[in-house]
Order: structure tokens, then sequence, then C-alpha cells
């Protein structure tokens, strides 16, 4: 296993020069500080803000419905807004984002009340959510699909995902509720803080900005659908449902099957977060392309990560769970940076922000899709039967990639895209 000169030293690599302003240290800063905070806000939102919905009394149910309201405006609207970031500039839309986000945020303790934590849900979700789509589009625009970059882009999002929830379980135990939706505030500032920090000349020039630029367009949503007619992009867009659901199932019947074999709060806590923090570094490993092309990568890393989470049932110990939960860690962070870059690679430029809301809507109907599908399993046949179907359905999904991506080796090269 070959390791990037880069990945071992004191400091990431410098940004190619796509324009005179993406080779600054602002532009490093934006593009890493915005990666660690923005998708964090995630697992950090959804700890405080289901402690926060059993304080106020909350059924199970009503608490699922609040937890997944943060999907739904996403779902629908996040190609509308990397086509936006496209049109209009990514500096421009994220701070706009990040005000709303910073904004919102200390509302929560304010409106002690079901209906108002699902309408805050249900905005959050949205502007944080097309904050981190910003991000993915600047590391688009500005690197160009660097694999290098692409490797620090992740490590520092899985290091914001394991600091972010366990800030906010800490100040939830020592400050509570005020405290932890505070940290939340402060992760929304420090968002916006590095959104103003990136170089203005990043956007086209400013153009006047029309009510109907903010009305999603059906031709927008056609265009998004028509990328996938490029096979590498096809291939990245499967490859990213698979990747969610496997996360799905790692943060939902993963931790109720710990729980039933009477693993601690402490265990569950290491196996979760340990999963998250191996991927930041295994994302730095960058493995020549003649060991490995980045398609086969992206294959292998998937296949490991499902087969890692869905033996879980067949493990009752502490030590064989933390191997499989290191094993996650490692192949997910290994095929994700090499995701983004061939995404980033088969589009142009002014395309990077439509392709990226493109693959959070993937992402998200998967997050919403998989959970139901092994829920309703489990209602049928069991949690072991779950895990063990969920988990083979999705590795003859990767079988069949395999098999698609030998018999057609030139469709799913990295020359593969669109003109630019």
């Amino acid at each position: 296993m070959s390791t990037s000169p880069d990945a071992g030293g004191a400091k990431p690599p410098a940004i190619p020069p796509a324009s005179p302003a993406s080779s600054s240290l602002r532009v490093l800063i934006g593009i890493y500080g915005t990666s660690f905070f923005s998708l964090s806000t995630v697992p950090m939102s959804a700890v405080v803000v289901s402690l926060w919905a059993l304080q106020l009394g909350a059924s199970p149910l009503w608490i699922g419905i609040i937890v997944a309201a943060r999907s739904f405006l996403p779902m629908f609207l996040s190609v509308h807004g990397g086509v936006l970031m496209d049109r209009l500039g990514t500096r421009r839309i994220m701070l706009f984002f990040s005000v709303i986000t910073l904004a919102l945020f200390p509302l929560y303790p304010a409106m002690p009340w079901v209906w108002a934590l699902i309408l805050l849900q249900l905005i959050t979700g949205l502007t944080q959510g097309l904050t981190w789509i910003g991000s993915q589009t600047l590391y688009g625009q500005l690197a160009r699909g660097s694999v290098k970059h692409a490797g620090w882009v992740t490590f520092f999002t899985n290091f914001g995902m394991f600091a972010g929830p366990l800030l906010g379980g800490v100040l939830w135990d020592h400050v509570g509720a005020i405290g932890a939706f505070a940290a939340l505030a402060f992760w929304s500032l420090a968002t916006l803080i590095l959104v103003i920090v990136l170089p203005r000349d990043i956007d086209p020039p400013a153009k006047p900005l029309r009510i109907m630029d903010l009305v999603p367009r059906g031709a927008d949503y056609l265009r998004a659908l028509a990328l996938c007619a490029v096979p590498v992009i096809g291939l990245v867009m499967i490859f990213t449902f698979m990747r969610i659901a496997v996360y799905g199932m790692q943060t939902s019947f993963y931790i109720v099957y710990l729980e039933q074999i009477d693993m601690s709060g402490t265990a569950i806590g290491l196996l979760v977060s340990c999963a998250n923090l191996i991927a930041g570094p295994a994302a730095l490993i960058n493995l020549p392309k003649r060991w490995i092309k980045p398609a086969w990568l992206m294959i292998v890393g998937t296949g490991f990560s499902i087969l890692f989470i869905s033996v879980t049932p067949l493990m009752t110990s502490f030590w064989p769970l933390m191997a499989c939960a290191i094993g996650y860690g490692v192949s997910i962070g290994l095929c994700f940076p090499t995701l983004l870059s061939l995404l980033s690679k088969a589009v142009s430029r002014d395309q990077q922000g439509l392709s990226v809301g493109l693959r959070t809507t993937v992402n998200r109907v998967s997050s919403l899709v998989v959970p139901l599908l092994m829920g309703a399993v489990v209602e049928l046949s069991g949690l072991t039967s779950s895990f063990l179907l969920i988990g083979a359905i999705l590795l003859i999904i990767v079988i069949w990639m395999a098999w698609y991506v030998w018999r057609n080796p030139n469709a799913y090269s990295e020359s593969s895209s669109l003109g630019r």
C-alpha cells in the first residue's frame, strides 16, 4: 500500500491554479474548513436534536419524523441549489445559507414545541445541506478532480464527523440544551467565517438576481438526470446510493443490535466513532493507478464496506466488532476520494454544482429508502436476517457492476467524461 508523499507530510498540497485566487492559502482554508464544519453539523445536530426531542416528551414515532425532516427538502432542492451555485457563484450561495443556518440554531431551545422542532429541522436541513454541497462544489471547481485534494476533503470531513457529535454530547451532559445548541450555532458561525475568508473572485461576475432564479426549473432536473448517461457518472451515482445505504445501516439498526447484545453506551460510541475516525487517515492513502484503476477501487472499497457492516449480527463481542468497524472505516475512506474525483473530472467547471446536487439527491433518497426497507425486513424476519438480506442485495449489485465495468473498461476510465 502506497501513501502519497503529501499525505504523510505536515500540510496539505497546494491547490492547482484553476484561477489566480485558487492557489492562495485562503482557498485551502475555505475548502478544508467548510468540509470540516458543514457536514459534521449533521451527526452533531442528530445527537442534540434527538435529546431535545426526548426532553420535550416526543414519542419514538415523532422523534423519527423530527430526525427525518431534515432530509425532506434537500431531496427535492439539492439539484436546484447546485444549479444556483453554477449560475450565481458558489461563495455567494454559501454565504446566504450559512447566515440562515446561524440564525436558526439559537431558536431551537427558544421554541420548545414539537411542531417548531419539525419546522426548524426542515429549514436547517436544507440550509446546512446546501452549504455542504457548496463545499464539494468548491473542490470540483478549484481542485478539478485532484485525488490528493479529495483525500484531504475526506480527512477533514470525517474528523469533523468524529469531533462534532462528541462535543455536542459532552456539552449536553454538562451544560444542557442551551449549551449544546450554542455549540451548533458556533459550528455555523465558523462555517460562515470560512466562507467569508474565500476570495471573492472565485465567483463569476455578479448578475442581477431575478425572482425566477429562485424557482426550480424542470429543465435543470432533466439536465441533472442526463448526466447519468455518462457511464462514469452513472457508476458514481450507483455507488453513492450504496455508500449511503451502508451508512444508514450503521447509524440505525447497527446501534439497535449493539444494544440488544448489551453493549454499553461507551462501547457503542467507540465502535461508531472509530469507523469515522479511521476513515480520515485512510482517505489520504493514494494507491497508484498501475495497481488499481479508480473505478475498481470504488467497487472494491464499496464491496468491503458492505461486507463489514452486514456481518455484524454474526459478531457478539467487542473486539471482532471493532475489527469490522475499522475495516468499514478503511473501506469507506479509501473509496470516497475516488468517488469525488471521478465525478469532478467527468463534468465541466460550470456543471460542478449540478453534479454535486444530483449526488446529494441520490444520498437523500438512499437515506430514506434503505432504513425503511430494513425496518420492514426486521418486522417480518428479525434483525439478523435484515443485515444479511440487505447486505446480500447490495453485494449482488456490486458484483453486477464489477462485471459490467470489466466488460466495458474504456467507458469507465477517467477520460470518459462530458466535453469541457
